[in-house]
């Protein structure tokens, strides 16, 4: 029987042929050039290429046999250990930004600037903080925020929840809403902003920006209401709410109504500010998660911000 896999937060963003090569190491190359030209490898239930990118919650269908080429089992994540022994002060540190935790999984308010996964220049990321300080059992990353974004992040404490909730978030049942300071305020006070987004470039570096439909474009869609705003500064505090995942979409979205986000250096190379003030502010659960709802307070920096220009609430 063909084995089924599904796409975690640590997976997506890369390509179907690159994931099978990191998750079989064993598996010959040409091997899998064959699985995919006869059909045996299918992805989102059809039949794959190996150029796909993966998307969070998708699923891959692999044939049973392949595990025979592996000295192990498929990992849930790849290895996600820090490059050094961290502090015991560091670990408390990132255990106090845990707000809630229960027997299925953890909240956490992560910090601005802390990576949640790990790269060849990134030593210090979420995924290897829990697994120090959960070292028998560490919990599993299921979506994702930009290193530089504070806020909200849930980890699953077992398999079957880290599926859960992974699906839970690619179908967007848990409904994420995000605040941020911008640099200019949107002429529609309140408003619901749908796009194609695809990657382009600017100036040598890569971009998420609005198109028109094309093959690589993907449909986006955030709403969006001002909490305050400042006139005589410019400035407004906004509630984003995406309905859809694509990176980046809420800081493009922002782009594109006018009001980039204040410290946005990517897409608001003007900013005043070098510290991107975007946080996801609250998850609301469904009854099947049991139904909470979290929130997470603002970054020092952030609430220094909203003093400055008025818009505390």
């Amino acid at each position: 029987m063909d084995r089924e896999l599904i796409i975690g937060a640590s997976d997506q963003d890369q390509t179907l042929q690159r994931w099978l090569k990191k998750q079989f190491p064993n598996v010959p190359f040409s091997q899998w050039q064959k699985w995919l030209r006869t059909g045996q490898v299918r992805y989102d239930g059809k039949r794959a290429k190996g150029n796909e990118i993966l998307v969070l919650g998708q699923k891959v269908r692999i044939p049973p046999f392949a595990a025979q080429f592996s000295e192990q089992e498929i990992p849930e994540t790849p290895k996600g250990q820090l490059s050094y022994t961290p502090s015991q002060s560091e670990l408390e540190a990132f255990k106090a930004t845990i707000i809630f935790e229960n027997d299925d999984f953890i909240v956490l308010n992560k910090p601005a600037g802390l990576a949640v996964q790990g790269g060849s220049t990134i030593k210090k990321h979420v995924d290897g903080l829990v697994r120090a300080l959960y070292p028998d059992n560490p919990p599993k990353l299921v979506h994702r925020l930009d290193r530089e974004t504070s806020g909200l992040l849930m980890l699953a404490k077992t398999h079957l929840m880290a599926q859960k909730l992974t699906k839970a978030f690619s179908h967007h049942i848990i409904q994420k809403e995000y605040w941020a300071v911008t640099e200019g305020i949107p002429l529609k006070l309140k408003g619901n902003l749908i796009t194609q987004l695809e990657k382009g470039w600017d100036k040598d570096m890569e971009k998420m920006r609005v198109a028109s439909a094309t093959s690589d474009a993907k449909p986006s869609e955030t709403s969006y209401q001002v909490i305050a705003k400042n006139n005589a500064k410019k400035k407004a505090l906004l509630s984003l709410v995406p309905h859809t995942g694509r990176t980046h979409q809420l800081r493009v979205h922002s782009e594109y109504l006018g009001c980039p986000i204040l410290g946005d250096r990517k897409y608001n190379p003007k900013t005043e500010s070098r510290q991107l003030h975007l946080h996801a502010h609250q998850l609301t659960l469904p009854p099947e998660f049991g139904g909470y709802v979290f929130t997470a307070d603002v970054p020092i920096y952030f609430y220094e911000t909203m003093k400055l220009y008025k818009l505390a609430t």
